[in-house]
């Protein structure tokens, strides 16, 4: 085997590289963190909302068809059946379509808030800068 000595070219490395800090990239992270803590506590404030307006319906629908129930095992004869059957569906529906809407409505507006507080939540925490203001 010859003993050759291969030389090998080197890319020349950048002559002046700017002065580079983390601190900013850091302090956009805790931004960051503390703004995702914030908009997971807002989103779960809204689910509980619609939750809690869900579950007084249904609680009160429920009542109601009970009570229809016990209102249908009393009636006497056919057209006291039609009669009760006829105003618990009536009932009901006017009930569901209400709620509903109040749900749909709900929903718009957490919606709503919930996306101008992520805009708001991502822009602070993506500032550049001081973490004062």
């Amino acid at each position: 085997m010859s003993d050759t000595t291969s030389t090998r070219t080197m890319a020349s490395a950048p002559t002046a590289l700017p002065a580079m800090t983390l601190e900013p990239m850091i302090a956009m992270t805790g931004r960051m963190m503390a703004a995702q803590a914030a908009t997971q506590a807002h989103f779960l404030a809204q689910v509980k909302a619609f939750h809690d307006e869900l579950s007084v319906f249904v609680d009160k629908r429920l009542d109601e068809d009970r009570a229809s129930g016990r209102l249908l095992a009393g009636a006497f004869g056919p057209d006291e059946i039609v009669a009760v059957w006829s105003q618990f569906v009536s009932t009901a529906v006017g009930d569901y379509a209400r709620e509903a809407s109040r749900m749909a409505d709900l929903a718009a507006r957490a919606f709503h808030q919930s996306a101008a507080d992520v805009e708001r939540q991502t822009l602070a925490a993506t500032r550049l800068g001081s973490d004062r203001e």
